[in-house]
């Protein structure tokens, strides 16, 4: 089972840790490639590594935008397409 992260972004530590946890127990693996920082928000560029029920791997670009307040981070978003993914964290155009 995969948790969505985007329309419904994790909120808390514990939600975060379950996603994570939940990927690990699917096999997946995340390779953070860069992070920008704009104001109060953070892109994560990264690629994640699953296998398929064919026991083949497959890689795939994902984008993370966390939204930091208080030196805190309170919201983060998962989005499979760059172009929203920079306009979510202000870096578009």
């Amino acid at each position: 089972m995969r948790r969505a992260i985007g329309p419904h972004p994790c909120r808390n530590r514990r939600q975060v840790l379950a996603w994570y946890e939940q990927g690990k127990a699917d096999g997946r693996r995340a390779r953070v490639l860069d992070v920008t920082c704009h104001r109060d928000k953070i892109l994560v560029v990264l690629t994640v590594t699953s296998r398929q029920p064919s026991h083949d791997e497959v890689t795939h670009p994902r984008w993370q935008v966390l939204t930091v307040v208080e030196g805190r981070v309170t919201d983060i978003r998962g989005y499979d397409d760059e172009a929203a993914a920079a306009s979510a964290a202000g870096l578009a155009g």
